[in-house]
């Protein structure tokens, strides 16, 4: 049964409010933990704030209820879909036990989604910049004196990038001991878990065997950036020149005895990790919910819908109940 407070909420969203604008598009949906309130329109995200949270003894009655847009991307998204809502959709109570903590779960979620937009909307921003300074040096001529572009301060905002990234890491293993407890303090111990938890054909101890390495590149990306060391450093180099006269785009290059990683080029290696960061934490919350899945006495589990049958375009996982042979979605 919905709050009245929730009630209130949905009655002002859904009609005596202007959320956004119209060029976002129409609401499609609605996220509620602890005391936030979430309004999800196609292409924005907006928080709804009551004036009771602003001035809970009502002291000033002209305080009005009010939002404020903390995403420029909304449900057309997909980073928004596989991260912010799968959350909302699997971290239900209502098929997870009842010691399940959801508002750590969807303030955890909530900050590694902040965290993967913005690392998207870097990476975007470099690769614009790259783009117009190659096409730029194309045209200038190529003789003594040649003016070699650089992207401004491109370690300062590289090092973000990275920072970022290991804030996703540290919000998944939050989330992961809401679910298997405080012996997950690392990665490592993640996959120890998996290990002495699940057989060896199970889908999270596979999940895990695939993830951990990039978890671990993450944490000692970010160590090599925060503590900068002959053996273990990170090399964000700007635009070069090669032997063969040829312009090279900004590379990365992690120096590190046990887990290095190759030269290569940085908007490419960014977007490699936003892809497989969104992707990690979808497969992660769906195998973590689908594990402690229960519903009275009827057997459900945590399934991939078809495109046709999603409630929102990039939100692929669902609680379904089993009847007759096939998987009806619950959620």
């Amino acid at each position: 049964m919905m709050s009245k407070r929730t009630i209130d909420i949905r009655r002002e969203a859904a009609g005596q409010m202007q959320v956004g604008t119209l060029e976002e598009g129409s609401i499609t949906g609605l996220v509620e933990f602890g005391d936030r309130f979430l309004i999800v329109k196609e292409k924005a995200v907006y928080e709804f704030i009551m004036a009771d949270k602003i001035d809970p003894d009502r002291n000033n009655e002209r305080i009005p209820n009010s939002q404020q847009r903390i995403f420029k991307v909304g449900s057309n998204d997909p980073v928004i879909g596989h991260t912010l809502l799968t959350a909302d959709t699997l971290f239900n109570p209502k098929f997870l036990p009842d010691t399940f903590d959801r508002e750590k779960a969807m303030d955890a979620a909530l900050r590694l989604t902040n965290d993967l937009v913005a690392m998207r909307d870097e990476q975007r921003k470099l690769l614009k910049e790259i783009e117009i300074d190659v096409a730029d040096a194309a045209t200038k001529p190529f003789n003594s004196g040649f003016a070699i572009p650089a992207i401004m301060d491109l370690e300062p905002r590289c090092k973000t990038v990275v920072q970022r990234a290991d804030h996703i890491t540290i919000a998944v293993l939050d989330i992961a001991r809401l679910f298997f407890g405080s012996q997950i303090t690392h990665a490592d111990s993640l996959s120890k878990f998996a290990e002495s938890e699940f057989e060896e054909e199970d889908q999270f101890r596979i999940f895990s065997e695939q993830a951990v390495p990039l978890l671990r590149l993450i944490r000692e990306s970010r160590n090599a950036v925060e503590h900068h060391k002959p053996a273990k450093r990170a090399v964000f180099a700007n635009f070069q020149m090669n032997s063969e006269g040829k312009l090279v785009r900004p590379q990365f290059e992690l120096i590190h005895p046990q887990f290095p990683q190759p030269t290569t080029d940085l908007v490419e290696f960014f977007g490699y990790l936003i892809e497989e960061l969104s992707t990690l934490f979808e497969t992660f919350v769906a195998l973590c919910c689908g594990y402690y899945a229960q519903f009275d006495k009827f057997i459900i589990a945590v399934v991939s819908q078809d495109k046709a049958r999603r409630r929102s375009p990039h939100v692929r996982y669902s609680y379904a109940l089993a009847i007759n042979g096939e998987w009806a979605p619950l959620s």
